[in-house]
């Protein structure tokens, strides 16, 4: 009898749950967006400092910018800054560092929203150095970079920066 009992009190939480779930999601005012709507309602741009000097670190900026005249939900595969994934390259088309190479990495889906005609901003650091920690010579390098989204999709930014790196 106390059985049932907890049985009873686990399915009734169980549906409350549910139930809130259920009320949470169906109370946005627009849904996420799936892939083929994703080029069509974002599109994406890298910013970054076009000179920097070894030794310094570079900023990067990855804007995400809705066309769309509704709110819009951004379906990102890890949460927060960590789905900007950007990637450098040197002068030659070599991939020098990709923020997230060879990293395993846990997360939820997280629906980021962007307002009617607004944009979504992402930013990650550059320390100058390649995927195994050396300072890279002086130079011109390549970056691009993508944001990370539900079922192994991706944003591309329309644009890639050039930066020169000089001696100190």
């Amino acid at each position: 009898m106390m059985q049932l009992g907890r049985e009873r009190i686990l399915n009734g939480a169980l549906a409350l749950v549910l139930a809130v779930a259920v009320f949470v999601v169906s109370g946005c005012s627009a849904p996420s967006v799936t892939s083929p709507d994703i080029r069509r309602s974002f599109s994406a741009q890298l910013e970054a400092s076009q000179f920097v000097t070894l030794g310094d670190s570079l900023a990067l900026t990855f804007r995400v910018k809705n066309s769309r005249s509704e709110w819009v939900g951004l379906p990102l595969a890890i949460n927060g800054d960590l789905a900007f994934d950007p990637i450098v390259r040197d002068s030659l088309g070599r991939e020098v560092w990709r923020r997230l190479a060879g990293q395993l990495i846990a997360g939820a889906v997280e629906i980021v929203g962007v307002p009617a005609n607004g944009e979504k901003v992402f930013a990650a650091t550059w320390n100058l150095r390649d995927e195994n920690q050396h300072l890279v010579p002086p130079g011109n390098y390549f970056i691009n970079g993508r944001l990370l989204l539900e079922n192994g999709d991706t944003l591309v930014a329309q644009n890639i920066a050039l930066v020169t790196i000089s001696q100190k």
